[in-house]
């Protein structure tokens, strides 16, 4: 009986030990969306304002954007009434639009 009480702890440490493992990067990226200057809400304002209106349909969040020296930006995916889409990526530290790319 006691190898069985062994064998159960083991088992049972070594999968929260994995779920804990699996979590970690989503984790880390959460901090450091949350550690940013600029909000997911104020950088769709900002990606509105630039288009001028529009709906948000997507926004991502990129911790280390190869693009802007591994910096944290918003990608976000506005669509005009006319059906044109605007990329825009946005810098989270400091709020400026670093890149804006019209679809038609």
């Amino acid at each position: 009986m006691k190898k069985v009480k062994t064998l159960f702890r083991l088992t049972a440490l070594t999968v929260c030990s994995i779920g804990t493992f699996t979590a970690l990067p989503a984790m880390a990226e959460q901090g450091i969306a949350q550690k940013t200057a600029i909000t997911q809400e104020a950088a769709e304002k900002i990606a509105l304002d630039t288009v001028g209106e529009g709906t948000i349909k997507e926004t991502d969040f990129d911790a280390h954007d190869d693009d802007n020296n591994n910096n944290a930006v918003y990608e976000i995916e506005v669509e005009k009434a006319d059906g044109t889409e605007h990329d825009i990526k946005i810098d989270a530290e400091n709020g400026k639009v670093i890149e804006h790319d019209i679809d038609d």
